[in-house]
């Protein structure tokens, strides 16, 4: 996670100082621990909307395999529509779990994997904040798949097994 890349986002956000004081203090350490206890403080002391909005932007995942075959994809695919593009997605190896809702929405899971949970003693016990790294990540690379602006709307995380073999996925929508 880029700790001081999101605090940042949130002083642009006009989150005042006072409720950033306490992430500038996590920011200042490394590892696991601190990107967990950034994540617990992002639940405590921000709207469900601030953070998903901190999500969209400092994701992970946007370097990498994911990139390069999102940047591949668009070009093949960039004379076909949304919904033919959410097909052919299906086939490919880092993105290919998406489904387009009734509603005009997607649904995508697994953006990548969360090794931050390794922090956290199985049965793992974390708010769906925690994936909003993978969220934001795969976000990023789905607006260049799909060659549209989108919108993180939820995450929705399933309850982790102690092996992390369930999964947790995420809801975007087109922004016009």
């Amino acid at each position: 996670m880029r700790l001081k890349s999101m605090l940042t986002t949130m002083q642009k956000d006009g989150i005042p100082e006072d409720i950033r004081a306490p992430f500038e203090q996590i920011a200042q350490r490394r590892g696991g621990e601190a990107e967990m206890e950034f994540v617990d403080k992002m639940d405590e002391l921000l709207t469900e909307e601030q953070r998903l909005s901190i999500w969209e932007r400092n994701g992970g995942c946007r370097l990498g395999r994911r990139n390069q075959e999102a940047l591949a994809f668009r070009t093949e695919h960039a004379d076909k529509t949304i919904e033919e593009k959410v097909e052919q997605l299906k086939s490919t190896r880092f993105m290919s779990n998406i489904t387009r809702n009734e509603d005009g929405t997607f649904t995508a899971g697994n953006g990548c994997h969360l090794c931050v949970l390794k922090h956290r003693k199985p049965p793992y016990t974390a708010s769906s904040t925690v994936f909003g790294c993978s969220a934001g990540g795969a976000l990023h690379n789905y607006k260049i798949a799909l060659g549209a602006k989108l919108k993180l709307k939820v995450i929705d995380s399933f309850l982790l097994d102690p092996d992390a073999t369930e999964p947790y996925s995420f809801t975007f929508e087109i922004v016009e």
